[in-house]
């Protein structure tokens, strides 16, 4: 390379002419290419650091939600208060909960089912030696505030979900001795 004449240089940053090897000047096409794949070059460059910036430029907040369009309810299958359930205490209830949807659901908290025509009820052999289904009570549950994820639906099954809720169930006191060793149902729907 070597510098314009020094008439060209006034006032101006010096500029460098570029002599080819075969001491022929470079056709004007091929130098028209070479600055505008360049430039095409420079605006790629400038432009993926732009997408990367955009892409990972840090922490945001906002909402998000996922609509759909088909939903169904999840089952709940009557839980079962074990057999540890007698007079004065209280028990676990075993819940199976299903979901039909194709998305995660969350179960806030579970509550007796006031729907149902009867929210607890008693083995037919226990209620006929008179133990009574109102000697038992539900209390609400909500897992500590974090309520139950189902899983989604995947193919044809359905996400299932088994809980047990300790000490769910309270036998009172005063509760028939027919009552022990009774099985119980305990018919839940989803709380708010």
């Amino acid at each position: 390379m070597r510098p314009l004449p020094p008439a060209t240089r006034r006032g101006r940053a010096r500029r460098w002419r570029v002599k080819s090897a075969s001491s022929s000047p470079a056709p004007r096409g091929r130098r028209a290419t070479l600055v505008l794949s360049g430039a095409l070059g420079a605006t790629f460059l400038v432009g993926s650091a732009g997408l990367a910036f955009a892409y990972w430029s840090g922490p945001s907040t906002g909402t998000v939600s996922e609509r759909v369009d088909d939903t169904r309810p999840v089952t709940i299958t009557p839980g079962i208060a074990l057999a540890e359930l007698a007079p004065g205490a209280s028990g676990t209830v075993t819940v199976r909960m299903g979901n039909p949807n194709p998305v995660q659901v969350l179960i806030p908290s579970l509550e007796a089912d006031a729907g149902a025509p009867a929210a607890i009820t008693v083995d037919p052999a226990s209620e006929a030696a008179g133990c009574e289904a109102s000697s038992v009570t539900f209390t609400p549950q909500d897992n500590g505030g974090l309520g139950w994820f189902l899983p989604p639906r995947i193919g044809a099954a359905d996400g299932v979900r088994t809980v047990q809720l300790r000490d769910a169930v309270q036998m009172s006191a005063d509760a028939s001795d027919a009552c022990q060793r009774a099985s119980f149902s305990v018919h839940l729907q989803v709380g708010g």
